[in-house]
């Protein structure tokens, strides 16, 4: 079966901070309006006829993942006024105490830095600090930023040459250790952003 939802991740408004690949309540009625609210299944209907093996081509649905605060403020009001309900994916992990890293990361990008090549240019610097930044040179030594995650034709050159060197040639725990003293060296406050994120 083809995928038939529309996924949603960062909203931003006066109260959340405007990032790449975010939009405001204004561009959410936009979207809906354009794909027209008759064509959006509400969340039970859509897993009634997934299970039944019933979805046509047309059907769709509107997931959110993470289960971030700005989808609360910024596009549930939203969804409310349409009558649309919605498949809301949350991390586990605030639910037990605990800061997801992502959100503290991306939240960090687009609060200290003028843009995001702003941060990658921090980033980058900060690699060159490193135990690791030889190992980092050598593999950067044959990579064409245009061939990698191609199929997204949205990133930048920046962006890949980010996501590669963080998923690729860190992996998980370099690249926490990385942001990490990033967010020491800006004093960023991790208590303060657990309840607006």
């Amino acid at each position: 079966m083809k995928a038939h939802g529309i996924m949603f991740h960062h909203f931003h408004n006066d109260r959340h901070i405007k990032g790449q690949g975010s939009i405001s309540n204004e561009q959410l009625e936009k979207m809906i309006e354009y794909i027209g609210r008759k064509n959006i299944l509400s969340a039970d209907e859509w897993y009634e006829r997934a299970v039944n093996n019933k979805l046509k081509e047309t059907d769709l649905c509107i997931t959110l993942d993470d289960g971030l605060k700005c989808q609360f403020d910024v596009a549930y009001p939203v969804f409310k006024y349409y009558g649309i309900t919605a498949f809301w994916f949350v991390y586990s992990s605030p639910f037990q105490g605990e800061l997801e890293w992502l959100e503290v990361y991306r939240y960090f990008r687009f609060s200290n830095f003028e843009d995001i090549d702003d941060f990658y240019n921090e980033f980058f610097s900060y690699l060159k600090l490193t135990d690791y930044k030889h190992e980092i040179l050598k593999e950067m030594e044959n990579f064409i930023p245009s061939q990698h995650l191609s199929d997204f034709p949205f990133y930048t050159d920046n962006d890949r040459t980010f996501r590669y060197i963080r998923d690729e040639v860190l992996g998980p725990e370099r690249y926490h250790h990385v942001m990490k003293l990033m967010l020491r060296d800006y004093k960023v406050d991790l208590l303060n952003l657990k309840d607006g994120l």
